[in-house]
């Protein structure tokens, strides 16, 4: 008998590359189950034959049981995932061919032509202004691109993110530029770690340990991205945490299936650092995302705030719909939200890994769960559902409490609005500067001031945003190694400064309008006297593992 097909397109983001799958009527896909202790039980029910009322009555095969991880892939019918998805255990199905078509990719950055400057221009003494900016922790009059770009004034930090590893997670960076050097003039040798991440193979993937693909010529995608977003986590003039170990993980050009699951592992098997007793804490920076991009022409119905809307729209109605988005006059993009993403992100995390990401440059609302706007979707012409203000990874993983830090971006302007581009709502964790950042690059025509075969470079987007906001984090830890996300979280909410930002009201298509997020700027507390916000932790507890259960989060369980 013939196999029913069912094809769908993806227009990606920044290279906007097609990418074509067709789901077969049997397919490997990738099931997702709320908790650890239900997999060996869900293993058996798939496995043998019997099931459930909703496991398919037959032994399944199993395609890829991954050790360390809450998703197993199976070969599933159609129908059979439709039943699957009704059973507690089951967060979510997605077919493996959809994730693998999903390039990860820098969250939208632009370049200019290109000491504290915000202006484009672009020289050797120019410094990362958010440096500036987050420790003075208030606005210097007139000081912006549109008044006196250039102010000139010292600034001084009291910790460095000495014994701290920071992952940039992101293109390569090259580890011989002089901003990853031990010393600021570029001596000293490097503090980028080169680990071999395929040796936790054994752990993460079931399979034989490997050697990990370090480049020797940075000219990939993302390349020039990465060795910024390192810049200014970690650098040592342009960035926040100077005296860290820096580690670096390639994500682009195609799906990272197991990113997270290396980074945890990495951080539960490191050993103990004789200089302070306990292992070294692990923060990681993700300035990347993912979407897709939709022909209006396969969009059959909108669920705005409860109600269904039918197709054909106006541009005006997806105006106000929230779908402001639109990369072309026939096409609407969304940030692409999977639960298999989450459900890593939020392992790392229980595992004691401090989770940072950009929430997109998108020009759009991200709601909460509860949220009014959590639940808007996109109902496309073949049936598949897209939830168009959940954000991506970073922005839907976890509780606001709890879950993975979201950084939205500043402009350089005098008067301190959000970065028109800068996604914004409940979601967003904090705001930090993202325009005109300068950092360290691969490429460029601007020298880096210690040798002319290095490069520096201004950049914008909230992947510039989101490494200030990691560099100050792992400068907090050098000194509380044992903070937890949530504890993370309350820090930089606790000392930000607060209604700095300014805030307009012209709702969605308003593009500095903070969309019910809190008006938080980054501040680099100097002073570390903050018993009222970090109580004293017993050092005999350990942080839960991703075996112990936590709640389920039934909003999230959607079906198609």
């Amino acid at each position: 008998m013939e196999n029913n097909r069912e094809k769908d397109t993806f227009l990606l983001k920044d290279n906007f590359e097609v990418k074509e799958f067709e789901l077969e009527e049997i397919d490997e896909y990738v099931v997702t189950v709320y908790h650890h202790e239900d997999l060996e039980s869900f293993y058996d029910d798939m496995e043998t034959h019997g099931g459930t009322d909703h496991v398919p009555d037959r032994c399944v095969e199993c395609c890829n049981r991954r050790p360390t991880s809450r998703n197993t892939h199976y070969h599933l019918s159609q129908e059979e995932v439709k039943t699957l998805k009704q059973d507690d255990r089951v967060w979510d199905i997605v077919p493996k061919k959809l994730l693998d078509s999903v390039i990860r990719h820098p969250t939208g950055w632009t370049e200019t032509s290109s000491n504290w400057d915000k202006s484009s221009s672009e020289a050797s003494t120019h410094r990362n202004w958010g440096l500036r900016r987050c420790i003075d922790g208030t606005q210097t009059s007139n000081w912006g691109s549109n008044g006196t770009a250039n102010i000139t004034g010292s600034v001084t930090a009291t910790s460095s993110g000495k014994n701290v590893d920071v992952v940039i997670v992101d293109g390569f960076i090259n580890p011989n530029h002089p901003e990853m050097a031990v010393n600021y003039d570029g001596s000293g040798g490097t503090r980028v770690v080169q680990f071999n991440w395929y040796s936790l193979n054994p752990s993460v993937t079931g399979g034989a340990a490997g050697t990990y693909p370090y480049p020797t010529t940075y000219t990939a995608y993302g390349d020039d991205h990465g060795m910024h977003v390192g810049g200014t986590a970690a650098g040592n003039s342009q960035g926040w945490a100077r005296g860290a170990n820096v580690f670096n993980f390639y994500v682009y050009g195609g799906a990272s299936t197991y990113v997270f699951d290396y980074v945890k592992e990495f951080h539960k098997q490191k050993a103990v650092n004789p200089a302070t007793g306990l292992r070294n804490p692990t923060i990681m920076n993700n300035s990347w995302g993912s979407s897709v991009t939709i022909s209006k022409s396969n969009i059959a119905s909108v669920v705005w705030r409860g109600t269904t809307y039918t197709g054909p729209f106006t541009d005006a109605q997806y105006d106000s719909f929230g779908l402001t988005d639109r990369p072309s006059s026939t096409t609407v993009r969304i940030r692409f939200y999977s639960a298999a993403d989450e459900s890593d992100v939020q392992d790392a995390i229980n595992d004691g890994v401090i989770v940072v990401g950009a929430a997109g440059n998108e020009y759009t609302k991200i709601d909460v769960p509860g949220g009014i706007d959590y639940d808007n979707k996109v109902i496309q012409t073949n049936g598949t559902e897209r939830f168009y203000h959940r954000g991506s990874i970073f922005t839907s993983a976890g509780t606001l409490a709890a879950g993975s830090i979201c950084v939205g971006a500043i402009s350089t302007l005098v008067n301190e609005s959000k970065a028109d581009f800068s996604n914004s709502g409940p979601r967003v964790t904090i705001y930090a500067p993202g325009t005109q950042i300068m950092s360290s690059y691969h490429s460029g025509t601007t020298d880096d001031f210690r040798s002319a075969s290095f490069k520096i470079n201004k950049i914008g987007g909230t992947s510039m945003a989101s490494p200030q906001v990691c560099g100050v984090l792992a400068c907090a830890l050098e000194q509380y190694p044992r903070m937890t996300q949530a504890e993370a979280i309350q820090y930089i909410q606790s000392f930000a400064t607060l209604n700095q930002i300014t805030n307009t009201s012209g709702g969605y298509a308003d593009n500095t309008d903070l969309q019910g997020s809190g008006n938080r700027y980054l501040f680099y507390k100097k002073d570390r006297k903050e018993s009222g916000v970090l109580q004293p932790r017993d050092a005999t507890k350990t942080r839960p593992t991703s075996g112990q259960a936590y709640p389920r989060r039934l909003t999230l369980h959607y079906k198609k």
